[in-house]
């Protein structure tokens, strides 16, 4: 069964144009039921997950993707099966790189142990400070977050850890031939474009020369640009 408001989505061969709009469309509806912000703030439904950590960056990697010789169709499923959507690549680019016609795609989730901590204090409080900085007094229960001094090459040595130890765990798991991985990279913090590059550049170095069984490895970020860092893209 589809999920609820998210049936234009869920099971549907789209065109991958066709998918951005419904998967816009589906995020501002549940923006504007009466606990929407909520939901979504703390991942408090099967859709708002789903919609937050699987539609809404398979749409980025589509506008990142869909291009003159580079069109695309997807299907995306809820159910359990071993993979996340379904693409169909075709034209002149597509051609020229091999890029595989018809892959599985696979989407992953790095995030900060206590990432959760930040959403449900900013929405008791209106605010919260980053994820290194929060976290649940075991007595009280309350939740404290308070701001953390760090040297600008510590935080990206932490969000390259926690991106290649996603992929580490997802390349140990059983996928089908051609399955490509996103990593949506929920880091909890301002990232810079310069830093971003910084980040996609060490994750790229190392997987230099690694089998990870995906043909594709892109990274997503929903301030930045989708890296592409494995494999082949168009």
């Amino acid at each position: 069964m589809p999920l609820d408001g998210l049936e234009r989505l869920d099971g549907v061969l789209l065109d991958g144009l066709e998918f951005c709009l419904a998967a816009y469309d589906a995020l501002d509806a549940m923006r504007t039921k009466s606990d929407g912000i909520e939901e979504l703030r703390l991942l408090g439904s099967p859709q708002a997950k789903r919609l937050t950590e699987e539609v809404l960056p398979i749409a980025a990697l589509i506008q990142a993707r869909y291009k003159a010789g580079s069109r695309l169709q997807v299907r995306w499923l809820s159910g359990s099966q071993s993979y996340d959507a379904q693409l169909y690549y075709r034209g002149a680019v597509v051609e020229a790189l091999g890029v595989p016609r018809e892959q599985f795609l696979e989407v992953v989730t790095a995030v900060q142990k206590t990432e959760h901590l930040v959403r449900e204090k900013t929405n008791q409080a209106g605010g919260a400070f980053a994820a290194r900085g929060t976290s649940r007094e075991p007595r009280t229960g309350a939740i404290v977050s308070v701001p953390v001094a760090a040297e600008h090459a510590d935080t990206a040595r932490l969000f390259v850890s926690l991106i290649l130890d996603r992929v580490a765990r997802k390349a140990a798991g059983g996928y089908p031939a051609d399955t490509s991985l996103l990593v949506n990279c929920d880091l909890g913090e301002v990232v810079l474009e310069d830093e971003w590059r910084e980040i996609a550049e060490a994750v790229r170095q190392s997987l230099q020369g690694k089998n990870t069984s995906f043909v594709e490895i892109a990274l997503y970020h929903h301030a930045n640009a989708i890296a592409g860092v494995a494999g082949r893209h168009p």
